[in-house]
């Protein structure tokens, strides 16, 4: 906890942000439209959440801990504003409803209730949302976004997924406009349970129309 209180100045809003983007600046995703920039410690289970010039909050942040120990998931969410109080509360509100679905989604995982974390959707359903998406425009622009922005955060690099055995997965994210809503992939086993558990809930650059679905190829 950074600060006593929620309501800061806006130097000390200054001060924390510097000190965030110092230590995690690789980690780093822009999301214009949003107004926000996000920074991440996955082995910590740290996101941080700030707004940028634009954003009816600004400036303010917020930070959400999740983290899995012994089968079970633990979360925690603390924010702080130097701006207008009612938009930070409604920022704080829809990460506050983020995390909870990611730890729904963590935990029926390890229940293997995969039903819940993706109802009534078959691998052969969710290619199917991958052709409808790719015959709408800006498919091709966003894909080749996206795959720049993996490049340069390493989401997949940095989860440890790639040192599991498994075959080649063909893995299928469906997202709606500011996250990965879920991921479904053609193989069950540790490799491809571990790439849709680091990508469940994951924030992502905001697709040209939701839901929006793309296929994925990992060896």
């Amino acid at each position: 906890m950074p600060f006593p209180r929620a309501h800061i100045t806006e130097d000390q809003w200054k001060t924390y942000f510097a000190e965030v983007k110092k230590m995690h600046g690789a980690s780093q995703r822009e999301f214009p439209a949003e107004h926000l920039a996000v920074y991440e410690d996955r082995d910590a289970g740290l996101f941080w959440a700030f707004t940028t010039p634009g954003h009816a909050a600004h400036p303010a942040w917020v930070t959400r801990r999740v983290v899995e120990q012994a089968g079970e998931v633990s979360t925690s969410q603390i924010g702080y504003f130097a701006g207008d109080e009612p938009a930070f509360a409604k920022l704080f509100n829809a990460y506050l409803a983020l995390t909870e679905k990611t730890v729904k989604n963590l935990q029926d995982e390890k229940s293997g209730n995969k039903a819940a974390v993706l109802p009534k959707i078959s691998f052969t359903q969710a290619q199917k949302m991958v052709q409808q998406s790719k015959q709408k425009s800006g498919y091709a622009e966003y894909l080749s976004e996206f795959s720049q922005h993996n490049n340069r955060h390493k989401l997949d690099s940095k989860s440890g997924c790639y040192l599991l055995t498994g075959t080649e997965i063909k893995l299928i994210l469906i997202l709606n406009d500011k996250a990965v809503e879920s991921a479904v992939a053609d193989v069950d086993n540790d490799k491809a349970r571990c790439f849709k558990r680091i990508y469940t809930g994951a924030e992502m650059l905001k697709p040209p129309h939701t839901p929006f679905a793309i296929e994925l190829i990992i060896k």
